[in-house]
């Protein structure tokens, strides 16, 4: 959805859903210590951002702006929203976990 911001053209929902699924594949990588974690996060985002490019067929700088905007924004959102205690299904966030 955030693509549509640099590029006009863009393919059906269900490629994009089918790509980052398979993008999303190294994260496997995190059951060997220590070295597969990293190694699998860094290659899945990579991953990611070749996919953003290559879909909407925009420049790999577009992609990355995509990528930031689309992951990062709502996570900076929701952690200041967690952080603040508000929670989004109505009680007190993280106030929840000190009894």
């Amino acid at each position: 959805l955030v693509s549509r911001l640099f590029a006009t053209e863009v393919p059906p929902y269900s490629h994009w859903f089918r790509a980052m699924l398979f993008a999303s594949a190294p994260y496997a990588l995190g059951v060997i210590p220590v070295i597969g974690w990293v190694t699998g996060i860094i290659y899945a985002l990579v991953l990611q951002i070749v996919v953003i490019r290559d879909l909407a067929r925009i420049p790999t700088g577009q992609a990355l702006g995509t990528w930031l905007i689309a992951i990062l924004v709502p996570t900076v959102i929701l952690t200041i929203l967690a952080v603040l205690g508000i929670s989004l299904l109505g009680g007190f966030g993280l106030g929840l976990l000190h009894w």
